[in-house]
């Protein structure tokens, strides 16, 4: 019950105070996804990115979870900056920014977005 009061009071602050398309990330033990929502264009997603197509190359080059989330990140953020978007509003849904949800923000930064 507390979580989703986090999750619905920090998305109504991004929906109400930014224009910006919105980075929703979502996380459980094993898996990481974030998807692109243009919240005032009709609630379209505009890109979406999970984590297990990093999973194999993660394990042979033997990163670890973090880093591979990292790497995630990076190729998110040039996903969306080939849609044409430099800058989002990041919606981490309640989860401490800490771990795979600072790396994933950190590599979207070093693709070029400003979050």
């Amino acid at each position: 019950m507390e979580v989703n009061i986090k999750r619905n009071r920090t998305r109504f602050k991004i929906k109400m105070n930014s224009k910006l398309p919105r980075v929703s990330v979502n996380k459980s033990n094993r898996y990481f996804f974030a998807q692109l929502v243009d919240v005032h264009n009709a609630g379209k997603i505009v890109a979406a990115l999970h984590e297990k197509s990093f999973v194999k190359a993660a394990k042979l080059a033997k990163e670890k979870p973090v880093e591979r989330v990292g790497k995630m990140g990076e190729a998110f953020g040039k996903m969306v900056k080939d849609a044409g978007i430099t800058s989002v509003a990041y919606d981490r849904s309640g989860y401490i920014y800490h771990g795979k949800v600072k790396a994933f923000a950190d590599g979207m930064r070093k693709a070029g977005l400003t979050l």
